[in-house]
């Protein structure tokens, strides 16, 4: 027979040990949610956004952006702009200076790639080089990059392996007006229209 002395003390304790162990816990689980939850808000960061006005090294706008076109089936195309500070008496502005593509495979050999930029309005291609060209063109001359038609005067362009950078030498649109970059590929062409 059980007395009712032995039910009250199963019952109850007076060690506040495991009360206060498992408030503990959850203040800190609380207390670490609060940190991170106020870390999105107070450390907002850009990656591969860094500026120096000390040094003539040119900027990037970002870490890049993913494209395929017609010739690259389902590879993803890796494209990087890159922005220079271009200095005028009383004034200056960080233009679109050059781009790099980069996991060209093997499959656009052969093919003409495109380059177009775009404001935030409007369907019209912005000015990139030379004042007025609104194209650049690179031929993918088996493997080698090459400039394309009517993007001899006033580019460079560094070919590697799957890979091209082109370079404007007198950059025009400035990178706040660069909202969109297309990347189209398309048959050779030697013609000029």
């Amino acid at each position: 027979m059980v007395k009712p002395e032995d039910d009250f003390q199963d019952s109850y304790h007076d060690d506040p040990i495991g009360e206060i162990s498992r408030t503990k816990s959850r203040a800190k689980f609380f207390t670490t949610g609060l940190l991170l939850l106020g870390s999105i808000f107070f450390f907002q960061t850009t990656f591969a956004g860094n500026i120096s006005l000390s040094s003539s090294s040119p900027v990037e706008f970002g870490q890049g952006f993913t494209a395929t076109t017609a010739c690259s089936d389902e590879s993803q195309l890796t494209l990087t702009p890159t922005s220079a500070f271009t200095n005028v008496a009383g004034a200056g502005s960080y233009k679109f200076s050059s781009l790099t593509v980069s996991g060209i495979p093997e499959s656009c050999r052969g093919k003409d790639f495109t380059i177009n930029a775009f404001g935030n309005t409007g369907s019209s291609p912005l000015a990139i080089f030379n004042s007025d060209s609104t194209s650049a063109v690179v031929y993918n001359n088996a493997g080698t990059f090459e400039l394309g038609v009517g993007t001899i005067t006033g580019t460079s362009i560094t070919s590697g392996s799957g890979a091209f950078t082109i370079t404007y030498l007198v950059p025009v649109a400035t990178s706040e007006s660069v909202f969109r970059i297309t990347l189209q590929s398309g048959m050779h062409s030697d013609v000029v229209y």
